[in-house]
């Protein structure tokens, strides 16, 4: 009976270190297996440059809503020839454009 116990104590004690060992060897494999991609992975060509579209046509922002494209120039501004009782309060002034 003492002898069947140490026999199964022991066959219990094998099994429990091959399975550390086999454990530990697939730990390594795992370590080692990212390790490789890790390294893998750095050597890429377009070194985290952002290049955008290639081939796109210009784009251009439109007009603001309500606004129109004034020339470069002088106008007058302010009242107009018909409007005479507006005329005597405010004077037309010439406004220049850069």
């Amino acid at each position: 009976m003492k002898i069947k116990r140490n026999l199964t104590r022991s066959i219990a004690l094998n099994n429990k270190r091959f399975k550390t060992q086999s454990d530990k060897s697939m730990k390594h494999q795992v370590i080692a297996v990212l390790a490789v991609l890790l390294i893998a992975s750095c050597g890429s060509g377009n070194r985290g440059q952002l290049i955008g579209v290639q081939g796109r046509e210009t784009w251009y922002q439109a007009d603001p809503y309500g606004m129109v494209f004034i020339p470069q120039g002088s106008y007058n501004m302010g009242p107009g020839d018909q409007d005479v009782p507006y005329s005597q309060i405010a004077q037309a002034r010439t406004v220049t454009v850069k």
